[in-house]
């Protein structure tokens, strides 16, 4: 990079840092407007720059032209080289032949379904020539690929490996950490106590009446409805009977803590073999320590 195209650069960073990433562009034009001697010979260090590089490539071409046009060519994807292509065009050096386009199947219509059944138009991949220009290789650089692929596919392949075996270690390190056979603890104990209310969970009162029960917060979640979010929560009483109850009424019950509350039983229902209490217009009396 020469000093003009440094000064361009600093400029256009410092413009763009004092007007933010959405408007600098212009102040930056007036900035090259009110420079042009600056813009020019940046324009023409880069020119120069260009054809030093494309000079370059044309040195490198010139090297490989005779290989590659005394020896046979196939695509990419010929992985055993079996037909041989004809040099259609160069580019930087290196030569390309015409091939039936993957999308269109060489037609230069591609056809899809749309609800209103089938459709077609024009291949934008070949725009509708039904051809597409690939570049051509030799059988030693077809190796090459060939084992830069591999290469590749055997360093993904050991990464995952190590990501496979690192988290493994993770889940060990947690199962035997403080916080893990905590949970594992919290999990069994909450196992246990469903299967004990399982068989112990009865059917309280009768429909319709409305009573008062000491309960204890066991359970909460969260729900999004077509009416806002509504929370269903899961209670029990002394005797090991569970309630449930949809609504927003106990949202200032913490967990695990034990209410007195009036309320009307809805309906009784069996969920995973658990009998349950539904109760609704629940109104809190007092909180039980």
């Amino acid at each position: 990079m020469c000093n003009n195209c440094k000064i361009i650069e600093d400029t256009r960073l410092q413009i763009r840092k004092e007007h933010g990433s959405i408007f600098w562009t212009v102040p930056f034009k007036d900035w090259k407007v009110a420079n042009p001697s600056i813009v020019d010979a940046s324009k023409a260090c880069k020119a120069d720059k260009d054809a030093k590089e494309q000079a370059r490539k044309d040195k490198l071409a010139e090297k490989h032209r005779n290989e590659y046009l005394s020896n046979d060519l196939f695509f990419i994807w010929d992985e055993y080289c079996t037909t041989p292509q004809k040099i259609e065009l160069w580019r930087d050096g290196k030569p390309y032949g015409y091939n039936e386009c993957y999308r269109c199947d060489g037609r230069g219509i591609y056809h899809f379904f749309t609800t209103m059944g089938a459709s077609g138009g024009t291949c934008f991949k070949c725009h509708g020539d039904g051809k597409i220009q690939s570049r051509l290789y030799l059988k030693k650089e077809m190796k090459w690929q060939k084992s830069a692929k591999l290469r590749l596919d055997a360093k993904r392949i050991n990464h995952y490996d190590i990501l496979i075996e690192a988290d493994a270690l993770k889940r060990i390190a947690y199962n035997y950490s403080e916080k893990g056979v905590a949970q594992r603890a919290k999990r069994l104990a909450w196992k246990k106590d469903k299967i004990l209310t399982k068989n112990k969970s009865e059917f309280v009162g009768q429909v319709k009446d409305r009573g008062t029960f000491d309960l204890t917060l066991t359970f909460r979640k969260d729900f999004e409805t077509d009416f806002g979010v509504s929370f269903l929560n899961t209670l029990k009483d002394s005797q090991g009977n569970v309630f449930t109850y949809w609504g927003n009424s106990l949202n200032d019950v913490e967990e695990n803590s034990t209410i007195t509350v009036k309320a009307t039983i809805k309906d009784h229902r069996e969920y995973d073999g658990t009998k349950q209490t539904v109760i609704n217009r629940p109104k809190i009396i007092e909180g039980v320590s």
